[in-house]
């Protein structure tokens, strides 16, 4: 057997880095063992059946991705065609003789790598005659799976829609649904996606949205704007970087000028009279016959931006208390419940749970009026 290279430098960073899109640890892993046993004197026949492994995992993760699941025992050349369909990159009549000819080729690398795992790779048993492969066929085999990965993973990428690509499509959808978007919240849809144009929608991070929504902080726009139009983007993409959209909120939430505060209502009820109403209504609940507890609410809807109405309504069946989000019935996004608003619903949890199953029981008609009287007497 030849003498293995010192060190296979081919494709190995750019592959990584391509293998990025799909945050898939197990091809990174894949990946990883291939050249691994690359490097070891004694494996380069696993080496060939880790090159062949890889393609498989890229083929089947991209399939899985566009709802596109293959058969269960379909081989690798038959993975190959099934995923140039779905990436609309298979040879048509439409297609340059050349640029036809360099697809085939691909697909025939794929049936090549195949084959020489069935012949020199450890995935079967050999005979007395069986051949042992040689690091240089290890090592190309490797390469050419990697080259080949990266050409997959770069037309996959290529395939997701960027952010402004995703918030056409919603508003699009939105409007021929019969139900389309408040004006201000499609301009402002608009404004989000002009500005986070050119992410995918797909890989977009949590730091991405924490540090745009921070500068528009910066640019004097509230709160409770900020959260609405964080809630208004989360809607229009939909899964795409749900874990994005979590982990945002948890910073954002911890940053004390993202903070509601009451300031939602500000404009119409001063904070100190906030203050004051629920110090009134505390008062207020020490009395045994007191029924509605409006201090809950009160804070509740200071730290929330929910209005009582919306409070009223609101369900421990649609309490999140992992992500701690809550959704108000009939609307499809959930909304994070902030830090105070946070404690209620964990105190009010550790109480019995009204028969209605209402975080806040009481009656929209004597909440409100009890707000307005209070406000009344305080303002």
């Amino acid at each position: 057997m030849a003498e293995k290279p010192l060190e296979s430098w081919r494709t190995r960073a750019a592959v990584s880095e391509a293998l990025d899109v799909f945050t898939s640890s197990y091809m990174q892993d894949v990946w990883a063992k291939a050249l691994d046993r690359l490097r070891r004197q004694d494996e380069p026949e696993a080496a060939v059946t880790s090159a062949r492994t890889l393609l498989e995992s890229v083929c089947k993760h991209i399939l899985a991705a566009a709802n596109k699941p293959p058969n269960k025992n379909a081989s690798l050349p038959d993975l190959y065609k099934q995923t140039v369909e779905v990436l609309s990159i298979a040879p048509t009549e439409q297609l340059e003789p050349l640029f036809k000819s360099l697809i085939e080729a691909c697909g025939q690398v794929i049936t090549d790598i195949g084959r020489m795992r069935n012949e020199l790779g450890d995935a079967h048993g050999r005979g007395p005659f069986g051949m042992m492969p040689d690091w240089r066929h290890a090592e190309l085999a490797v390469n050419l799976s990697g080259a080949m990965a990266i050409y997959l993973t770069a037309a996959w990428k290529g395939r997701q829609p960027t952010v402004a690509e995703a918030v056409a499509l919603y508003i699009t959808r939105r409007n021929e649904s019969g139900t389309p978007l408040p004006t201000s919240e499609q301009a402002e849809l608009n404004r989000v996606a002009r500005d986070l144009s050119e992410l995918v929608a797909t890989r977009l991070r949590a730091a991405d949205l924490v540090a745009y929504y921070q500068e528009r902080g910066t640019k004097n726009m509230q709160p409770q704007s900020i959260w609405k139009s964080f809630r208004s983007l989360r809607r229009a993409l939909g899964d795409n970087s749900a874990d994005a959209f979590d982990q945002a909120t948890a910073i954002l939430q911890s940053t004390p000028s993202m903070s509601y505060e009451y300031k939602a209502r500000a404009k119409r009820v001063p904070p100190e009279t906030v203050a004051a109403l629920i110090q009134f209504f505390l008062e207020q609940s020490k009395h045994k016959r007191t029924v509605t507890h409006m201090a809950d609410v009160i804070e509740f809807a200071a730290w929330s931006g929910r209005s009582k109405g919306e409070i009223c309504a609101l369900r421990w069946e649609d309490v999140d208390f992992k992500k701690k989000t809550c959704r108000v019935p009939k609307k499809r996004a959930p909304f994070p419940v902030l830090e105070r608003a946070w404690e209620i619903v964990e105190e009010r949890h550790c109480k019995p749970i009204a028969p209605d199953g209402r975080i806040f029981p009481y009656n929209w008609g004597t909440v409100s009026g009890s707000h307005t009287k209070a406000v009344n007497k305080f303002g």
